[in-house]
């Protein structure tokens, strides 16, 4: 009797559980030796599918969550070599994590996905979308593609130089000294930058070193995957770098939209997540007036676009 009590308790506090979070549903895949730890939260007839930045992890995007899982069907990841992901890869890439989104959206059966993607998770998403279009329907990409087109100049190719091979020295110091230069500003709050700074110092070594070069030089990879894209692209940047126009309209052949607001740093999720949320649900909200395929809800009830 007391093994079916014990029983009874395990299992009722394990439905309890469930209870409480409902509409949350937290799994993982496997791809190329590595898990890809995922969440799914509410449920919609169309999916949004969030992207974090390098060093960042899925709870980059708590406030977003929070504002569209009662109206959409919201994914958020880890890439591998981040948050609860696995790290059992040797080659590191921006065309793995792409496979790595698109191995999500075919083992999870996603429709109507709108690809999101903050930084790195932006380029992982353009290539995702190049290489899987059928279920995808927008994408949007915030905080980049600010410096699209800019040839290196002599000094700033060996500044990256010199760069990567600080990495080999000290990755933890040389990390967050990059980050100090380019992604905040010294009017971020100290608050921020500690958050961040821990986020960057603590990152998976063997993987910022097989993916940061990449990144550095991806002007020259989105110039040659950005006109591939088959739908507008919905920007959205902070203005505490300037942002040039000139190259998007040269390759976002389908064209753009880009909307800027005041912000001090790179991560407008933890700066200001409700200027965030607005922007992003503009940009839902135009991709629904370019797709038929969206889906709306009223009352409970998914209803096409007529």
């Amino acid at each position: 009797m007391k093994l079916i009590g014990a029983a009874f308790f395990v299992l009722l506090t394990m439905l309890t559980s469930c209870n409480q979070d409902s509409k949350s549903l937290k799994k993982s895949i496997i791809r190329d030796n590595a898990i890809i730890d995922y969440t799914i939260h509410g449920e919609g007839g169309n999916t949004l599918l969030f992207v974090h930045d390098i060093f960042m992890d899925q709870r980059s995007w708590e406030a977003q969550v929070k504002n569209f899982s009662p109206d959409y069907t919201v994914v958020t990841i880890d890439l591998p070599g981040h948050g609860k992901s696995g790290r059992g890869r040797s080659l590191w890439s921006v065309e793995g994590f792409a496979y790595d989104v698109n191995t999500v959206v075919r083992q999870l059966k996603l429709k109507n996905v709108i690809l999101i993607g903050h930084g790195l998770g932006a380029d992982v998403n353009l290539l995702a979308a190049i290489h899987r279009p059928k279920d995808i329907i927008g994408y949007v990409a915030i905080e980049n593609f600010k410096n699209l087109g800019i040839k290196k100049s002599k000094k700033s190719q060996k500044d990256l130089d010199e760069r990567l091979k600080s990495f080999d020295l000290s990755f933890a110091n040389s990390n967050e000294q990059y980050l100090r230069k380019y992604l905040i500003t010294g009017e971020t709050s100290d608050t921020l930058t500690q958050k961040v700074a821990a986020l960057y110092r603590n990152g998976y070594a063997p993987m910022g070193k097989g993916i940061l070069p990449e990144l550095w030089k991806s002007d020259s990879m989105e110039k040659k995957w950005l006109p591939l894209l088959k739908w507008k692209m919905h920007l959205i940047n902070v203005d505490y770098k300037k942002t040039r126009e000139k190259p998007l309209k040269k390759y976002a052949k389908k064209g753009y939209d880009i909307q800027l607001f005041k912000g001090t740093s790179h991560f407008p999720m933890f700066e200001n997540s409700n200027e965030l949320n607005r922007n992003l649900q503009w940009a839902i909200d135009e991709i629904a007036r370019e797709n038929e395929r969206f889906q709306y809800r009223n009352d409970d009830t998914i209803q096409s676009q007529s």
